[in-house]
């Protein structure tokens, strides 16, 4: 059951009826705090909604420096990964902001072996599922060759794609995961 807190809140919570889908054990460990879970449930909660044109409601985080959110981002998407969205993507500023990406995944319970990065380069995305980290600076980044091998050895030789319109590719249209845009005021 959510606790609401009235001291900074100006709005209160929604009803919410959502269990997250998360290892019990790391929750009984204190992997994530009370706020932290809070919020895997509110995401999740917005999640299993599904608007009108089909697609899954999106949730904001919006938390100060030093809560957490990684820890939060890696369980929000745990859980979503737990129901059966196989595919999430999870961007931000640069290397640095990823470099403890990994250890809040698997704190939480993730398996670290789905977890892997999309570079700049003529690389394309290899794994079918999993939890693809990327920079905002990368999706900018197009490819350098006009020969890219897809996963089932053929190849086209049109325009290059950028890493945005790979990522997309990766998803497909019928993606239903999470992707996240940690520290958004970067993403210029």
């Amino acid at each position: 059951k959510l606790v609401e807190s009235t001291a900074m809140a100006s709005v209160s919570l929604p009803e919410v009826d959502y269990t997250p889908q998360l290892p019990v054990d790391k929750i009984n460990e204190g992997a994530l705090s009370d706020a932290q879970l809070e919020d895997v449930i509110l995401a999740g909660n917005s999640h299993k909604q599904v608007l009108p044109d089909g697609k899954r409601r999106g949730f904001f985080l919006g938390a100060g420096t030093g809560y957490g959110k990684g820890r939060t981002i890696a369980a929000i998407i745990l859980d979503n990964y737990n129901q059966g969205r196989k595919k999430a993507v999870w961007i931000s500023k640069n290397d640095k902001a990823h470099y403890d990406s990994a250890d809040y995944w698997e704190a939480v319970g993730g398996d670290p072996k789905v977890m892997f990065e999309q570079k700049s380069g003529t690389v394309p995305i290899a794994p079918k599922e999993g939890v693809l980290l990327s920079k905002y600076g990368t999706l900018s980044n197009k490819f350098d060759k006009r020969k890219v091998y897809l996963r089932d050895d053929t190849f086209w030789t049109e325009k290059p794609q950028n890493r945005l319109q790979q990522m997309a590719q990766w998803l497909g249209k019928d993606f239903d995961g999470v992707i996240v845009f940690d520290e958004s005021h970067k993403m210029a």
